[in-house]
């Protein structure tokens, strides 16, 4: 991660590649606009300007990927214009794979054969085309090489991150079998990328913990993106006991954690029915200094008290995330609404309704449902019916209709 005692050098061998569309992947830096400047590009040709999609850091271990980040607009810089007029080639709508080669060769004629630019073009390629095309690219470079040579492993993470953009983690796991094959030596980056690919949805999270064991054996460290990936790995596998590890060796080793970080680790523990854990790492969360929950951390909470029995401590819980100016979203209210179900007051789900329908927010299926199951419990057959009413005036019926065929 890029941080302000990051040198210019260190800099510069960072490599990003853009795109002109939405912002998928931004760096989170404390200063992404001064660090940018130092970033190597040809100044023989014209540029064409894109906004950040990924960063592949190269050779250098305190520069990691970040993942899905939310900022907004970044600083712009350069890419090549003979890697962009390549790519434009590549990405025709009339290109085909079996095109690939003949299009490389004459495009590669006029653009600089290292390393970087492979890795640039291997990306640009999937981040504009498609995974196989960016495969395509890669067999490509790899048949240039001498038989005595190696491909470099600034290749080979490129090819690690188009496989990581495109969550494609079985591709990345084969792709470092064939790294080992080749002989070539991964880095901290290589690593990074790995665990980058192995937290996406149905991953193994068995290969997630092998991959971040080999990383320590190797002598790296992990930085805070890698123990986010490996907990989310962890988490998503349902190894709530891992990702609770995970969190514990992150603060003693990789120095503050997010509040997402939190989140992820609190949603794994709802998940795994162990509501005394969840309470207890909610209060952990809180004496971090500088990290402060969020709506998600409160939902799951929440959540966690209902499903528990102990119903009666969601509604505080409420006000809590008022005093601290946390704005409650359609699930907040939703959990609130099924605790007063629980405890039998219909009354209080009522308010907690109206209240909802005042802050601008609009019943869902499950608000309604959660109201009808309250009045029931309550014996209020009249507002049942009501709220099954406006439900059905509302339009929120075919959802619930949805729901009750889908059982069936």
């Amino acid at each position: 991660m890029l941080t302000s005692r990051t040198s210019p050098s260190a800099c510069s061998r960072l490599h990003v590649t853009y795109r002109r569309n939405t912002l998928r992947h931004a760096v989170r830096t404390h200063n992404a606009k001064t660090y940018c400047k130092f970033l190597p590009h040809e100044r023989t040709a014209s540029f064409t300007r894109y906004r950040p999609i990924v960063h592949i850091p190269i050779g250098h271990d305190r520069e990691v990927f970040q993942l899905r980040a939310t900022a907004k607009e970044r600083s712009h810089t350069e890419v090549p214009q003979g890697v962009e007029s390549l790519c434009t080639a590549l990405v025709r709508r009339d290109t085909t794979l079996d095109d690939v080669p003949g299009i490389m060769a004459a495009g590669m004629s006029g653009v600089s054969g290292s390393s970087e630019n492979q890795a640039l073009l291997i990306v640009l390629a999937e981040q504009r085309g498609s995974l196989d095309l960016a495969l395509a690219v890669f067999s490509w470079f790899e048949q240039q090489q001498s038989p005595l040579v190696a491909p470099s492993v600034i290749v080979f993470n490129g090819l690690l991150a188009a496989c990581a953009n495109s969550q494609a983690w079985e591709r990345a796991l084969q792709t470092r079998e064939h790294m080992r094959a080749c002989g070539v030596v991964g880095d901290a980056t290589t690593y990074s990328l790995l665990l980058r690919a192995l937290k996406t949805n149905n991953a193994d999270w068995r290969k997630a913990m092998e991959v971040f064991r080999d990383m320590k054996e190797e002598g790296l460290t992990p930085t805070q993106s890698d123990f986010k990936a490996y907990i989310t790995a962890c988490a998503k596998g349902r190894q709530w006991e891992r990702a609770a590890e995970g969190l514990q060796e992150m603060e003693a080793k990789a120095g503050r954690v997010d509040a997402t970080t939190y989140n992820v680790v609190i949603l794994a523990l709802k998940r795994g029915r162990q509501w005394d854990k969840v309470a207890e790492l909610f209060q952990r969360m809180q004496r971090v200094e500088g990290v402060e929950p969020t709506v998600v951390t409160f939902n799951a909470v929440m959540s966690a008290t209902v499903k528990s029995g102990r119903w009666q401590e969601a509604a505080p819980l409420l006000e809590e995330m008022a005093a601290r100016g946390i704005v409650p979203n359609t699930v907040t209210y939703n959990i609130i609404i099924a605790a007063c179900e629980r405890g039998g007051q219909w009354e209080k789900a009522v308010q907690v309704f109206e209240r909802m329908k005042e802050s601008g927010l609009e019943p869902d299926t499950i608000s309604y449902v959660g109201l009808m199951g309250a009045s029931l419990r309550g014996g209020q057959l009249h507002k049942f019916w009501e709220t099954f009413v406006a439900m059905m005036v509302a339009g929120k019926w075919r959802m619930l209709l949805r729901v009750f065929l889908g059982k069936n």
